[in-house]
């Protein structure tokens, strides 16, 4: 349980450095990142936030957050996506979009999961600590991101090398949907082995 949370945010962690200096080498301006920040992006974490809520509601918390674990990496690859295709207005919206909807739908996936694992005494020191343990890793990798782009680019266009760091950030959420697979996996177990 504490890997699946630890691992859970990390592909946003470790992406995030690198998404500012990559609008920049694309071309984009910074009056439309700061446009369809405040109206796809918006939208996208606003509608996220809503999914996650309806899910953990609908489906339970551990589902949610597997579909979190699924939702959230995956759209990493609508950036390398970008860097392959170039500099595109509407493409960039689209993925943007679809960016803060799986950080709105993971983030609050995972809120909701921690927090249903806390006890009614002590609910503030344990969300603080489980909060804490989740950002402890990423925040560490995610000042290795900028090395890790410089170290794909020789003998590579720079958006080539975004491209594949891209990938490999959404890669690095494989982890953390097969520990969530595996706590829906056990819970399903003991939910069934629970006489009503």
């Amino acid at each position: 349980m504490l890997a699946a949370i630890s691992l859970y945010r990390l592909p946003d962690f470790v992406m995030g450095p690198m998404v500012g200096p990559f609008y920049v080498d694309l071309g984009l301006a910074k009056p439309v990142i700061a446009s369809m920040r405040l109206s796809a992006g918006l939208i996208g974490t606003l509608i996220g936030i809503s999914a996650a809520g309806l899910c953990a509601v609908g489906l339970g918390f551990n589902r949610t957050l597997l579909i979190g674990a699924l939702v959230g990496p995956a759209s990493n690859l609508g950036y390398m996506v970008l860097a392959m295709a170039g500099l595109s207005t509407p493409l960039f919206g689209g993925v943007l979009f679809v960016e803060n909807f799986s950080e709105g739908f993971a983030g609050a996936a995972l809120v909701a999961y921690m927090s249903s694992l806390t006890s009614i005494g002590y609910t503030a020191t344990q969300y603080a600590l489980l909060s804490s343990f989740y950002a402890l890793l990423g925040k560490f990798l995610k000042g290795l991101s900028g090395a890790a782009v410089e170290a794909l680019e020789p003998g590579r266009a720079l958006m080539d090398a975004y491209a594949i760091f891209f990938a490999g950030t959404a890669a690095v959420g494989i982890p953390a949907l097969v520990l969530c697979w595996i706590l829906q996996h056990r819970h399903n177990r003991l939910k069934t082995a629970t006489p009503s």
